[in-house]
């Protein structure tokens, strides 16, 4: 963390266990402290998790990205960072497709005709990793505004607890300072 401090990135990667419930409480994690302080965009890679680079060739498999939106974080941010990163990495043909979970009612000034709007009912993280395995997500770029109170300290805030659950790499979009 110091040495964040002392020194501009634009991107850290983060190799991650995911651990949940008591064994995080446990033996804890590194990376989503140095993620949640640094407020630098981060790329959590989950241990056991399929990644779009071949470990083999380098070559990138980038296909399906997942973009949760709504709630009280503007999705633009993390849209933009989806795009950039498939258009940095060559692949341009990959689908975004942007989840919102609750009211269909809601308008959420995205452009359907360069994503792909999905809607989903019930809990907010369970409904995400289930869209994320639906669609077979090779990516999750999310908008992260920090932890929201108690509850959040306790549990991880919502991209800490999709990260830990998903079957593939994690983007973390902070919020704007």
């Amino acid at each position: 963390i110091q040495y964040l401090e002392q020194n501009t990135f634009d991107l850290i990667v983060l190799g991650t266990k995911g651990r949940d419930g008591l064994e995080a409480w446990w033996r804890g994690s590194v990376a989503e402290p140095v993620a949640r302080v640094s407020k630098t965009m981060s790329l959590f890679v989950p241990h056991a998790a399929r990644g779009f680079v071949s470990i083999d060739t380098g070559a990138i498999s980038l296909k399906r990205i997942l973009v949760p939106v709504g709630g009280s974080v503007d999705p633009q941010r993390a849209l933009a960072a989806a795009d950039v990163l498939r258009r940095a990495l060559g692949a341009t043909s990959a689908q975004i497709s942007a989840c919102h979970v609750g009211d269909r009612g809601v308008d959420l000034g995205i452009d359907e005709d360069d994503v792909e709007l999905l809607w989903r009912d019930g809990d907010v993280v369970d409904e995400l990793v289930a869209v994320a395995n639906d669609i077979e997500a090779d990516l999750v770029v999310m908008s992260a505004p920090g932890r929201g109170g108690l509850l959040d300290a306790f549990r991880g805030s919502a991209v800490e607890r999709v990260m830990r659950r998903i079957k593939c790499p994690l983007l973390s979009v902070p919020a704007p300072r």
